[in-house]
C-alpha cells in the first residue's frame, strides 16, 4: 500500500492516518466597478493596440490566472487559525 504524505502546507507538519486537518480554499476573482474613463490617455488607440500585442504574446492560462485563480491548502488547527485570522481581521489587529 502506497503511503500518502499529507503535510501543513505553513508549518510542514506531517498529519497521521486519520488526524484532524483543514482545508483551506482561496478563491480570488477580479472586481469591475463599471466605471471606464473615455478620455483617459490609456484609452488611446495607440494605448488600445499596445495592449492587445501585449495580449497575444501570453497564454490563455496567464490571461485566466489575472481574474481568476482558486487553490486549496491543507493546514493544521493552528496554522488553520492563524491563515483565519490573517485574512478576516483587519491588518492592525494582527499581533
Amino acid at each position: 500500500m502506497v503511503k500518502l504524505h499529507r503535510n501543513c502546507f505553513w508549518c510542514g507538519i506531517e498529519f497521521n492516518p486519520g488526524e484532524l486537518a483543514y482545508q483551506l480554499r482561496v478563491q480570488m476573482a477580479a472586481d469591475f466597478d463599471g466605471y471606464i474613463d473615455g478620455d483617459s490617455p490609456g484609452m488611446s488607440l495607440d494605448s488600445a493596440s499596445e495592449a492587445i500585442g501585449e495580449v497575444r504574446e501570453r497564454t490563455s492560462e496567464e490571461l485566466t490566472e489575472e481574474v481568476y485563480r482558486e487553490r486549496t491548502f491543507l493546514a493544521c488547527r493552528q496554522c488553520a487559525e492563524n491563515a483565519w485570522k490573517f485574512i478576516t481581521e483587519p491588518r492592525h489587529l494582527i499581533k
